[in-house]
């Protein structure tokens, strides 16, 4: 029991380390239909038809939370980096810069 512990928080940190928080967290939302999946096959347990439609939600919602669009390119961000003023602080309003 330890061991699977030790193995999970492991893996977790690893996905923080090399991905997005975000898109790390939203695997969370699969622990409920991957246990009721388990039963099924391993236990026998009975799943209604919501129950299914239900795993089908929650996998729907996250492959749509962790799939890559919408991210900025790395071109983007070396091009806010190159119009950011040189000094090492942005100009604010408050400062007078538009």
């Amino acid at each position: 029991m330890v061991a699977n512990t030790l193995v999970s928080i492991t893996l977790l940190l690893a996905m923080l380390r090399d991905g997005e928080a975000a898109r790390v967290s939203a695997l969370f939302f699969l622990v409920p239909p991957l246990a009721a999946l388990i039963a099924w096959a391993m236990l026998g347990e009975d799943l209604d038809s919501l129950a299914w439609a239900g795993m089908a939600v929650a996998a729907v919602g996250v492959a749509i939370a962790t799939r890559g669009e919408g991210k900025p390119s790395e071109d983007a961000a070396s091009e806010r980096r190159r119009r950011r003023p040189r000094g090492g602080r942005r100009r604010t309003m408050l400062d007078g810069g538009h």
